[in-house]
Formats: C-alpha cells, structure tokens, sequence
C-alpha cells in the first residue's frame, strides 16, 4: 500500500507548476530511500493552459475535480475519494516542496497518533514593486512544535483516517475551507500540528500591491465567506466553540482596534480624539510591522483587514452567497468523480 499520496492541484497555475511537480518527484526520491513509498497525482480544474499536458510529461497521473464546483476544496476531495494510502500530503500548483519534509512529517504523525496532520515552515515568494522578494517563516513559528488553531493553510500532510472521519473538505467553500476543517477535526478530538521543519516555497506572486489584494477581496465571491462561515458555525454546526476560539484572531483584535478608535473619537473631545486615534492607529502599525517585517506590508495588512472584518459583518448579517455545507457526503458528489475519472489508473 502507498503510504503517501501527494494531491497537486491547480487551475492554470502553468508558471508554477513545473517547479511544484520537479519539487514532489524529488522529495518521493528521498522518501523511497527511507523506506517510504510516495505517489503523485495532479488533480485539474478546468485549466485552459498547458497544465495538463505538463504533469502527462513529468509523469503524474491527471484526475478531474467535480465541475459544478470551481473551488480548492473541491480538487482536494478528488484526491481523497480516488487515492488509497495512509498519508495524504495536498500541495498547491505554485508551491515548491522541500525535498525532505515527507520524511519528517511522516515520522510526527507516527509519533504523535492524536495528531490529525502537520504542517512545516513555509517561506513566500511576494511581488513588491516589481521585483520578488522573500517572506520566510510565513507563519512566524518558533517553537519546535506547535498546536494550529485554525490557519492551516494549502500545503498540509493528513492522516487519512482523520480526513474520513469528517468526510473531508466543504466543496462549496471557495476559501476557508483548512480552517472549518480544522474546527471539525478538533471537535472530535484530533489536532493539528506545526513543526519548525522546512516545508514548501510558496510562489505568490500574482498580487503585486495591497491595493490589488483589495479589489481582488472585493470582486471576489471570496469576499464575505468568512462570515458565512461564522453563522454556520453558531447557528447550524456541532462544532460552534472551537470555531469561536480558534477562528482568525488576527481579525477580532482588528475589530476591537477599530471599535477602541470609533468610541475614542466619539466620546473626546475633536482634537484630543484625533491625537488619540493618531496614537493608536501608530501603535498598531508598529504592532503589524513587528510581526511582519516590512513598514508596506504592515500598512497593507490595517487596509486588507479594514476590508475583511467589514466583509465578514456583511456575511454574518446578509448569509451571502448562500452555500450548503456537507456536500461530500452526498452520494452524487462521489458518484460524479468516480464517473469523470475512470480512466485513471497508476500506470
């Protein structure tokens, strides 16, 4: 039996792709001679690019997501209904693997038999004013091994048992969707590592500025989900408190940053409410660039979060768009992938 299955997915991601697949072959290399058995298959969404005809060259098997269903989420449940291992690693198409992570994140999860998965360290690759620079530690982790509360992320080593016990992702979500898996894993009593190990290089390099990150979140039917989210939880799901506690905490003390600033100014007076909103909108800044290293990227992030906690106010209150959660447990759902996939096969 293979013991890890490494899900590619994309959706013409053919600038990246090639470096992720090269990536995956070289880390199953590493794997093998640790007694490991690794294989790759390429899950695609509707690409229009060469993304296809890129993994039949580096000889990576090519399976077809459900077609009323454009979303991450729904690539990774193709993997998981059609693959059979113990271990199942999902990669993004613009992510680079470190050659030795499976070795290391297989070896936690055969130590730790709580754990539901693991994540490693993950260094980005951003476009600021033209040129790409290196974010490393993306998630600024520095303790040796770390609980996830909630911010998974795309690349991530699961258990399979612990995927199937919960039926796996939420098709219909279009973003979020690490983080509600996360929250039903964990109310049922599995959790979610992070180890301070070389894991992926992430190419993020289709955003060039904090105001195109914005009028993406805007245009997007990414925009209100986190707050359609948040009303399942509360109102329909068992699993309403872990959410609560774990669920972007990065967006409630902006919510309550922006709230301390609204009663400042409306409760002083003009000029001493405006010094105080000048000193505590400063005092944040210098918070956002603490944490993240660069004075642009910690203006970009007050902007960026303005627009996500109004975004998730609009999903709480409007429950736009409506989606419906459980879908891949639905019998057609399953059905639909066996149907459009049988021609595929390890060969």
């Amino acid at each position: 039996m293979t013991d890890v299955v490494f899900v590619i997915i994309g959706r013409n991601e053919g600038e990246h792709l090639q470096r992720c697949f090269s990536s995956v072959l070289l880390a199953s290399q590493e794997a093998l001679r640790c007694g490991l058995i690794c294989r790759a298959v390429y899950v695609d969404s509707q690409s229009t690019d060469n993304s296809v005809e890129l993994a039949r060259q580096n000889g990576v098997p090519v399976l077809y997501s459900h077609p009323d269903y454009g979303t991450p989420s729904n690539a990774r449940n193709t993997g998981v209904i059609l693959t059979k291992s113990t271990y199942l690693m999902f990669i993004d198409g613009d992510m680079e693997l470190s050659s030795e992570w499976v070795v290391n994140g297989v070896n936690f999860l055969l130590n730790n038999q709580k754990a539901a998965g693991v994540s490693g360290l993950r260094n980005d690759m951003r476009l600021s004013n033209h040129k790409i620079i290196l974010i490393e530690n993306y998630y600024k982790t520095q303790k040796e091994v770390s609980i996830v509360n909630s911010d998974v992320g795309g690349a991530y080593l699961y258990r399979r048992s612990a995927l199937e016990a919960v039926g796996g992702f939420e098709p219909e979500l279009p973003c979020n969707e690490e983080a509600v898996l996360c929250c039903e894993l964990r109310s049922i009593g599995w959790e979610l590592y992070r180890i301070k190990v070389p894991m992926i290089v992430h190419w993020d390099t289709k955003v060039a500025s904090p105001l195109q990150a914005i009028r993406h979140i805007l245009l997007s039917r990414k925009s209100t989900v986190s707050g359609v989210i948040f009303r399942y939880a509360v109102l329909s799901s068992k699993w309403w408190r872990v959410y609560l506690l774990g669920f972007q905490k990065d967006l409630l003390w902006h919510t309550l940053w922006g709230i301390g600033m609204c009663a400042v100014i409306a409760m002083a007076d003009m000029h001493v409410g405006i010094f105080l909103f000048l000193v505590g909108t400063s005092s944040y800044v210098v918070g956002l660039y603490n944490e993240k290293g660069d004075l642009n990227r910690a203006v970009g992030a007050l902007l960026l979060r303005t627009v996500y906690v109004v975004n998730f106010v609009v999903g709480l209150l409007l429950n736009r768009p409506r989606l419906v959660f459980g879908v891949q447990n639905n019998p057609d759902y399953v059905n639909k992938i066996q149907q459009i996939n049988t021609r595929f096969s390890w060969s």
